[in-house]
């Protein structure tokens, strides 16, 4: 019998690319206008619950057969997640009295005289970040808010008119590749190149046609960073096992030379790039989906859903200061992982089933519904900063800071996005006081 599962099952990648063309326009005729953050969220899950997906089937990494268990739940889950980031207005739209150009403009004027703060703040952030790993777990969370202040200060030279600003984003500019190659990961670079991208298309007012050859070298550049860094991290980890064939020992050392090395390499033979091993990492690092099929498999038939655990008590306790609740559960648990897909993970293994598969494990394919609060939550704190920004401006910066997890929004545990947003938000309003004064734009 042909059902509507049967229609976006065989015109699942006609049904993807689609919407895919539908968020890039949206994000395309917001470039020079407005702050893009919305219509960028917007992308994200279209890129790994959907295309990701696509890209698997297409490459031979998944078998068709899985298309009919999970396609119509992630593309379901992606619409209703959209709709709650746009709901009710439409693509980023939010009713207000300026401009974003505006409140960039107010940012810029309110920094006149106010270099010392800044320059303090970002020596602040650097030092509780340095510091970070060598904090107790219960104070680690202090020092890694502390540590904002450096993201905080850095945004505002980036905005600035202060003429030894570009001292201060060289030294940003070091420490965060330092992060990187010490982390062996690209997420932080990730995040910057899109801030700096969402705050300076406002400023600079760039033509949407004019900024398309710049976006397609720019991601020609993240396929080469990507698959330098699969090779780099291969050669920079070391992972020593112990008896029973579990990690045991991590050990991690930096080597720019190797790095840049690496990339020069794929600069000159571009083939390197879709070498099958590259090719296997890619497709695997943006198909989250295929944590949501692992997930399908085995619930509900091995292991019961979870009725809200996931995303409704999990996102509760993690509220809890540690330092008040010493023996808080770890959160994410790498033991949810083995729990929804039966696959064990090691203590140095950070993935997890991500939202949509936390959804479908509490709720099966009606955690679609939540995905569409879960969206609509980010709107609300987005629009909660937005009209704050419009008396103080600097509300705009502490926002982006808040929401950089964004870039793996789609990926991290709701509990732990929750956590970090609720946290940070309750941080930016503390600290008000000290970082603004009272600004009100008439």
């Amino acid at each position: 019998m042909y059902s509507i599962n049967t229609f976006f099952e065989s015109n699942a990648t006609m049904i993807t690319y689609l919407l895919l063309l539908i968020v890039l326009f949206y994000f395309f005729i917001g470039i020079g206008k407005k702050f893009l953050f919305i219509e960028f969220l917007c992308i994200i899950p279209v890129l790994q619950w959907l295309w990701g997906f696509t890209i698997a089937i297409q490459t031979g990494f998944l078998t068709e057969s899985t298309v009919s268990m999970a396609y119509f739940y992630l593309l379901s889950g992606t619409l209703f997640y959209i709709i709650g980031l746009c709901f009710p207005y439409g693509f980023g739209k939010i009713n207000t009295r300026f401009s974003d150009s505006q409140i960039l403009n107010f940012v810029s004027l309110k920094l006149k005289g106010d270099y010392k703060k800044t320059q303090t703040q970002f020596l602040i952030g650097i030092t509780s970040l340095i510091l970070t790993d060598f904090a107790p777990i219960s104070l680690k969370f202090i020092f890694q808010l502390l540590g904002s202040y450096f993201f905080i200060a850095t945004i505002k030279f980036i905005i600035s008119d202060y003429k030894g600003k570009w001292v201060f984003i060289s030294m940003s500019l070091l420490f965060i590749i330092e992060m990187t190659l010490l982390q062996g990961m690209l997420g932080t670079i990730v995040f910057w190149a899109a801030s700096s991208f969402l705050l300076l298309n406002i400023r600079v007012k760039i033509n949407a046609l004019k900024i398309i050859p710049i976006l397609s070298l720019c991601f020609y550049l993240m396929l080469i960073l990507y698959s330098a860094k699969t090779e780099y991290r291969a050669e920079t980890w070391h992972i020593r096992t112990n008896a029973m064939g579990r990690e045991g020992k991590r050990e991690i050392r930096s080597s720019p030379e190797r790095l840049g090395q690496l990339i020069i390499e794929r600069i000159n033979n571009p083939s390197l790039i879709f070498k099958q091993s590259s090719l296997v990492n890619m497709v695997q690092r943006v198909n989250q989906a295929f944590q949501v099929i692992l997930v399908m498999k085995r619930v509900p038939d091995t292991e019961p859903f979870a009725d809200g655990e996931m995303t409704i008590y999990r996102p509760f306790i993690s509220l809890v200061p540690r330092i008040i609740w010493p023996d808080k559960p770890l959160i994410p648990d790498p033991a949810d992982y083995k729990r929804f897909t039966g696959i064990g993970l090691t203590k140095y293994n950070s993935v997890t089933i991500g939202p949509i598969g936390e959804a479908y494990a509490d709720f099966g394919k009606l955690g679609v519904i939540y995905l569409f609060f879960y969206g609509l939550l980010i709107r609300i704190f987005y629009k909660y900063f937005r009209l704050q920004s419009e008396q103080n401006p600097y509300m705009i910066i502490w926002f982006l800071i808040i929401m950089s997890g964004a870039i793996s929004h789609t990926e991290t545990t709701i509990s732990g996005a929750i956590n970090g947003y609720l946290k940070f938000f309750g941080f930016a309003l503390i600290f008000t006081k000290v970082d603004f004064y009272r600004h009100t734009t008439k």
